[in-house]
């Protein structure tokens, strides 16, 4: 009996312990729902980035069969995403890209937005935002979805 006791005590801490790290919200399905989600914030260093002036010109869709794609500030992208377990996450080393041209800074902040997408291993889903964080939590990719018009 009191191994008993001590089993469905340590069943309902699994299941309150789980409950407590749940990173979908209701209605959210992240993995295929095929909605862009718009840049709101780059955290780089615990430091906000001005890097990107208008960044809700940029974008990310996560599609069927672990595909992303999405917009830059120039030129579009698309590659490979893994989910992992509950909240890991990983992107393709190298993203198929169309090939506009613009200023150098311009290009310099398209190829940076990459170089910072490929380093996030996790996510987590938090007031309608999406956070994609890297493990040590030093970069920090913030979007949230466009808000609906009244038609």
């Amino acid at each position: 009996m009191k191994s008993l006791k001590l089993f469905l005590v340590a069943i309902v801490s699994v299941i309150v312990t789980s409950c407590a790290t749940v990173t979908k919200e209701p209605g959210i399905d992240l993995k295929n729902n095929g909605q862009p989600w718009f840049l709101k914030g780059v955290i780089v260093d615990g430091q906000f980035s001005k890097t990107f002036k208008k960044p809700e010109r940029i974008n990310i869709v996560f599609r069927e069969n672990g595909i992303v794609a999405g917009r830059r500030l120039i030129n579009s992208y698309f590659g490979q995403v893994e989910f992992i377990d509950k909240n890991g996450i990983k992107f393709g080393e190298t993203f198929g890209q169309t090939m506009r041209q613009g200023s150098k800074v311009e290009m310099a902040r398209d190829k940076y937005y990459l170089e910072l997408l490929i380093t996030t291993e996790k996510y987590y889903l938090k007031h309608n935002r999406l956070f994609l964080t890297s493990e040590e939590g030093d970069v920090v990719l913030i979007f949230a979805k466009l808000a609906k018009t009244k038609q």
